[in-house]
This record gives C-alpha cells, structure tokens and sequence, in this order.
C-alpha cells in the first residue's frame, strides 16, 4: 500500500509538472506573462475579474510597476491565473510525494532526499515566477525559471525510478556508457537553454513587429538560432555511437526501450523545429516544441540513472565468478 501510494503521488506529480511546464509556454506564447500585473494576487483579487468594469478606474496607475503600465485583457489575465493556479497544485502534489517517501528513508534514502528536493525546487521555482513578474519578464531569469523547472523533473524521476537488482547483477558498470550518456543529457540542456534565449529572441521580435508579421519573428534571431539548429546533428551522430555501444555492452534489453524513446522524442521534437521555421512560427507549435523539449530531458535522465544503476566492475566481477563456479558445480 504505502509503495503504490508513493508512486501514485509520483507519478501524478510529474505529470502535473509537464503540464505545467506546458502551461507556461501556452502564457509565453500568447504573451500573457504580465496578464496579472501583480503577485500571488491578480489586479488585488484572489480570483481575477473577467471584465475591466470590474476593476477600479485607476487599475492602470495602481497596479503600475516599473517599466510596465498594465492593460487589462481577459483572456491573457486568465491564462497567467489558471498557470498560477496549475502551479500552487504541483505545490501541493510535491509536498504529498515527499511525505509518502518517507517510509523509503532506510531501505533507500535517495529516493527521500529527492523527493523532498523536489519539494524545495518547487518552492523555489514559485518565488523565481514572483520575480519573473517584479522584473516585467526578464529573459535571464525565465531562462532561470526554466531549467528550475528542469530540476524538478530531474529530482521526482531520481524518486521515482526503480533500480532492478536482478539486471544489476549480470552486467559491469561502463565508464564509457556513461560518459555518453551524460555527454547527450548535456547537449539536450544546452539545446534547451539555446532554445529559451531564441526565444526571448523571437519575444523582442514580436513585441517589436506584432502579431500580424509573425512570419518575421525569427529574422533577427542570428547566431544562437543557427546553434540552436546545428545541435540536433550532433545529437543525432551522438546517439548512433551510443546505440552502437549498447550493442557493445550487451545491456540494450535493460536500455533499449529508454534509448528508442530519447530518440523518437529528439526526432519529433526536431520535425516540430523545422515546423515553427518553415510555418511561419504558428502560436500551436511552440508550446508543443517546448514541451518535447522538457520531455527530452526526462527520458535522458531516466537513461543515465540506468546506466548507473548498473553494478561496478567489481561487483559484477565477484557475481560473474560466483556464477561461473556454480554452473560448474551444477
């Protein structure tokens, strides 16, 4: 009971934190990030008005910050608001996992402490959207605010996967598999993070040019988004050499299904890139591409705590002689 409760709370909290990373880049992509001008408040009201009748005649003045005068809009307040509200749920699922963890503390006690690092992400994550509204959207701290988010995702599947003792046993631990494996979780970080700046970018572009020359937003976007396009190449030769070395180890049964689904989400996530270029930056796909993005990551982190969960040379040695010595005794 207490483990599918453990895992229930989990798994349910990983996924509100994909949806919620999702919502955010709905509040992005429809320029909602300063629909509510205040926080934890909306124009002063716990819930929003749907109508500026229902604000006071100063709302402008009163709720000014400096370098943004708001201007009431329902839909965009109210995109900023469910985000928020998606955001104080995953507060409260988090705080539920790390509690349902605790039973773990002796048998496994990495799956506590990160699950109530999760916990404190989460919270810290909170505070960095305040001041992502203090500063009227920062780019350097939205991308701050993203891979916090990414550390969430990290540390609830550190908690939640599963080390399988009985695969353990049968295969070393590969300095070289691992070294890949981390080498490819890093290029899709630094692809996600290239991808934030192209898009504070393609923001600016947009603030600039307006909605009616959306097809113009990426023609000032220089260098970073050429890098931002040459990685998934590299990511790519990467993971031809990381498939051949599965192969190589003979551990593709214990990391085959995780490795197919890092690719499959690298070359889906690469068709909706070519999608937002040659389309014109259409508002559906860019939640949709950041979305793979952040899905990218998890697989990957599944993938190099895999590899990890394989036995040290020494140990797998000691288990392969013990093994060798009863089949010889059978």
């Amino acid at each position: 009971t207490a483990v599918r409760r453990f895992y229930g709370w989990g798994i349910s909290t990983l996924v509100l934190v994909y949806l919620l990373i999702l919502a955010g880049s709905v509040v992005r992509s429809t320029g909602s990030g300063m629909g509510c001008p205040d926080w934890p408040r909306c124009f002063g009201q716990w819930i929003p008005p749907t109508d500026v009748s229902q604000l006071p005649a100063d709302y402008a003045t009163r709720f000014a910050i400096p370098g943004h005068v708001p201007e009431f809009n329902a839909l965009k307040t109210w995109v900023e608001y469910v985000n928020r509200l998606l955001g104080a749920l995953v507060g409260f699922a988090v705080l539920g996992t790390a509690a349902t963890a605790l039973p773990y503390w002796r048998s496994e006690r990495v799956r506590v402490v990160a699950a109530f690092a999760a916990f404190v992400l989460v919270g810290f994550n909170g505070w960095l959207g305040s001041r992502v509204v203090a500063t009227v959207l920062s780019p350097t701290l939205i991308t701050v605010h993203m891979m916090a988010a990414l550390a969430v995702v990290a540390a609830l599947i550190v908690a939640l996967a599963r080390r399988d003792q009985s695969s353990a046993v049968l295969h070393e631990r590969s300095p070289m598999l691992l070294t890949m494996a981390a080498f490819a979780l890093a290029i899709v970080l630094v692809q996600v993070v290239l991808g934030t700046e192209v898009r504070g970018e393609v923001d600016a572009a947009a603030a600039r040019l307006g909605e009616a020359q959306r097809g113009r937003w990426l023609d000032g976007v220089g260098g970073i988004l050429a890098s931002h396009r040459a990685l998934p190449a590299a990511l790519l030769l990467g993971y031809v050499a990381l498939g051949m070395r599965l192969h190589q180890e003979k551990v593709w049964f214990e990391l085959g299904q995780t490795f197919y689904a890092c690719l499959s989400l690298a070359l889906g996530n690469a068709a909706l890139g070519f999608l937002l270029v040659s389309l014109g930056m259409p508002a559906w796909a860019q939640p949709l591409h950041l979305l793979g993005g952040t899905l990218l990551v998890g697989a990957h982190v599944l993938l190099l705590l895999q590899c990890l969960s394989l036995n040290t040379s020494s140990q797998a040695n000691i288990v392969n002689v013990n093994s060798g010595t009863h089949a010889r005794h059978a």
